[in-house]
């Protein structure tokens, strides 16, 4: 099966959906999220700002259609040695 993005749904951008069914979730989503905000603000800034950007780069080398990703597989790599 082919995944389906958001903006190719036929209502885009009149999105519909059910609240009960994300509802439960959405909230583990948001706990998850305030925990893993925590643990990086103990880390202190800079790595957390290494961290962020390890993230971003991650989801855009996964988000892209497999064929353009060739040779991105080791895009997320940094060096902690400076």
């Amino acid at each position: 099966m082919r995944r389906m993005y958001i903006h190719e749904q036929p209502d885009w951008p009149r999105l519909h959906w059910d609240r009960e069914a994300v509802v439960d979730a959405l909230a583990d989503v948001r706990h998850r999220q305030g925990r893993l905000i925590g643990r990086m603000e103990a880390l202190g800034f800079d790595l957390q700002r290494e961290t962020v950007l390890g993230t971003l780069v991650e989801d855009v080398v996964t988000s892209m259609h497999p064929a353009s990703r060739a040779g991105c597989d080791q895009t997320s790599s940094t060096s902690h040695d400076a």
